[in-house]
């Protein structure tokens, strides 16, 4: 079997991990897995230096949509005859070509997948009234796909409402390899203050300026902020705060190592987001044993029920300064939580549970 797999691979962000996790999960298998993304490498087929990987030409490129540039759709066209894939498997980077997909797979005689990343929530938020807007332009094209997976019955309903036939609508929560994402020694160990992690783009849709500015203003010395990624925020906050000594600024963490140790090393995950689908990172901290301080936007609901503090994105700048006060007076429930956190993740969000449930439905439309 052959997967085109329709991503991005820049900037970096939970699709980008999924998306190479995706692939490298499909060759473990003994299938071939081709991505396709957006970059403005050289013509030819394969990227320089990343085997599989093939470039569509764009115009802009950001961490909330992406501009084709002329020729790609008709290059994207060129490439799925030539790799003759089995199936496509969009990820929806917000792109127009995530509309065209299913007129191609039908062109081709193949099933197209589609998976809805993007971040959502029913709140009035701005960032929430923008996510709906997504997904309701998005409908009518989704209704299109051979199967459709979100990651959560809250999303699986709206868009039912909207018109995408409930036959096609698959519920495939992210999910997390929990051996590798676990409690354990690390060098980022503190040994009497609590680590507080945000690991994600810097960017206004994720509340970062919230996040810091609160932390900043708070009292508490026994309390460290570490802030893991990039993004078009980090430069001018890292000034403005580059004498709190409580705020750490690590950038963006390639390394896996790294990241996982530092999982290991942090005692609370924290995520502000106005929106989300499932998040990734929000996963791989509590299967380290972290506990959830989050907005119960996009599917987060249900995975932080009864295992951490859940923060309200209407009033996220309350909630936060109450959050921080917390963690500072009840040092000792942190570390129950996190152990909440993590059997929450071993019962529902496994990458097996995951990869068993995807495996599925790739052998149900291929039928």
């Amino acid at each position: 079997m052959r997967v085109a797999i329709l991503s991005k691979l820049s900037p970096g962000d939970g699709v980008v991990v999924y998306t190479r996790q995706l692939q490298a999960h499909l060759r473990a298998g003994g299938y071939a897995a081709d991505i396709v993304h957006f970059s403005n490498a050289p013509a030819g087929s394969d990227e320089p230096g990343r085997p599989n990987t093939h470039a569509l030409p764009y115009l802009v490129r950001s961490p909330g949509y992406t501009v084709p540039g002329p020729g790609s759709y008709r290059r994207l066209e060129r490439l799925l005859r030539e790799l003759g894939p089995d199936l496509i498997h969009a990820q929806l980077t917000t792109s127009p070509l995530d509309f065209m997909v299913p007129r191609l797979a039908r062109e081709l005689g193949v099933p197209a997948v589609a998976t809805f990343h993007h971040g959502w929530d029913y709140r009035p938020t701005r960032f929430g009234l923008f996510g709906q807007f997504v997904s309701n332009a998005y409908a009518p094209a989704l209704a299109r796909y051979t199967r459709l997976i979100v990651f959560g019955s809250r999303l699986r309903r709206h868009f039912e409402a909207r018109g995408v036939p409930a036959e096609r609508v698959a519920v495939i929560p992210n999910g997390v390899d929990t051996a590798a994402y676990a409690p354990g020694p690390s060098e980022f160990r503190l040994g009497g203050k609590l680590r507080i992690t945000y690991m994600g783009r810097m960017t206004a849709d994720k509340n970062i300026a919230p996040l810091v500015e609160t932390f900043a203003a708070s009292p508490h010395d026994d309390l460290i902020l570490t802030l893991a990624g990039a993004g078009p925020l980090l430069s001018g906050l890292q000034a403005r705060f580059a004498a709190d000594r409580r705020i750490e600024w690590l950038g963006f963490v390639a390394d896996e190592a790294v990241r996982k140790s530092l999982w290991r090393g942090s005692d609370v995950v924290v995520l502000p987001s106005p929106i989300e689908g499932l998040s990734l990172s929000l996963l791989e901290g509590m299967a380290s044993g972290c506990m959830p301080v989050a907005t119960d936007v996009g599917e987060h609901g249900d995975v932080l029920a009864g295992v951490g503090r859940v923060l309200d994105p209407l009033n996220i700048r309350r909630d936060l300064r109450a959050a921080w006060d917390w963690l500072a007076g009840n040092r000792n429930e942190v570390v129950g939580y996190g152990q909440a956190a993590r059997q929450r993740v071993l019962e529902q969000y496994t990458s097996d549970r995951h990869w068993r449930a995807l495996g599925e439905l790739y052998a149900n439309v291929l039928r």
